[in-house]
């Protein structure tokens, strides 16, 4: 008995060639759309960019329409007149302005309440952190504090989420949104939210 050695296949440099270029044709079937598709893509983001750019400088400016009164006025033949006055320069409100990573931290700030109750410090850590939004700290806080949220009201909105989902007692609420590792508000918003969701 004996032993013959495997048997290496050989490949001729054409079989190399057509294995290489059958390789290099499956990599690139495997690319996501975006990939096969670079031109396009390229051409969607810069119309992307334009409408987001047009649309920030669209509603950005003050744009403050002069308004005229008109009063009749009586010559000295009886006739009446129209006499055009100009209105008085209003001043407009003046917000600060803000960067872009506030305005779109507000924006975001902003569709999270409209989903959910927020303590401040659980909006902050939420817009700030690396598995949430990703802004900057002061910009998150910059969106918290300019969200125009009550955080009293948030409070009592998360005391009846709670509620609608488990049981708890007044101290275990107060506890569950009150801790550092639970909803971050402070000692007086989650007393008043279990106050408002019924618990005493």
């Amino acid at each position: 008995m004996s032993l013959d050695a495997p048997q290496v296949p050989q490949f001729s440099k054409q079989d190399a060639k057509a294995q290489a270029a059958a390789a290099k044709a499956y990599a690139k079937a495997q690319r996501n759309w975006f990939g096969r598709h670079k031109i396009l893509t390229g051409i969607g983001a810069l119309f992307v960019v334009g409408a987001i750019g047009g649309g920030i400088s669209g509603a950005g400016g003050s744009h403050v329409k002069p308004t005229a009164s008109t009063a009749p006025a009586t010559g000295d033949a009886g006739s009446t007149s129209q006499s055009v006055q100009a209105a008085p320069a209003t001043s407009a409100v003046t917000t600060p302005s803000m960067t872009t990573g506030e305005k779109n931290a507000l924006g975001s700030a902003k569709q999270y309440l409209s989903i959910s109750a927020f303590s401040r410090k659980g909006l902050i850590q939420q817009l700030s952190s690396a598995a949430g939004d990703g802004y900057s700290v002061a910009d998150a806080t910059f969106a918290a504090d300019n969200s125009g949220a009550n955080w009293d009201t948030e409070a009592a909105q998360a005391a009846k989420q709670y509620l609608s989902i488990s049981s708890f007692s007044y101290n275990g609420l107060v506890q569950q949104l009150s801790s550092s590792a639970g909803d971050g508000y402070t000692l007086a918003q989650a007393q008043y939210g279990a106050h408002s969701a019924g618990l005493s």
